[in-house]
């Protein structure tokens, strides 16, 4: 079909949802750490690299490379075990398909 499954993690972004929680508590005593963030343009590189990079192949992984994975160039990166585990697999398909609705391939 030419559609590609990729995965892209901004890594630590400064925009506006460290804000919004922040304002809920989810970040309480956290909000030191924001002096580490990347523009949320820099964040945005993993994921355009998914969607126009040349060479991308189906069921990669991008992230920052820098900084415990939170700023730098956009790198490819090795699923950890539990990250390819297929039981991890399965409960994240049904999970997405309780909150989402079941998705018919």
């Amino acid at each position: 079909s030419g559609i590609k499954a990729l995965v892209a993690a901004p890594g630590l972004a400064a925009t506006n949802l460290q804000t919004t929680a922040n304002e809920t508590g989810r970040l309480r005593g956290m909000m030191w750490m924001m002096k580490f963030a990347q523009s949320a343009e820099d964040g945005t590189m993993p994921l355009l690299m998914c969607c126009v990079g040349e060479g991308m192949e189906n069921g990669e992984f991008y992230e920052p490379r820098a900084g415990m994975s939170i700023w730098g160039p956009a790198v490819k990166v090795k699923w950890d075990g539990l990250s390819s585990a297929e039981e991890s697999a399965k409960i994240l398909w049904e999970k997405s398909e309780q909150a989402c609705g079941e998705f018919q391939i």
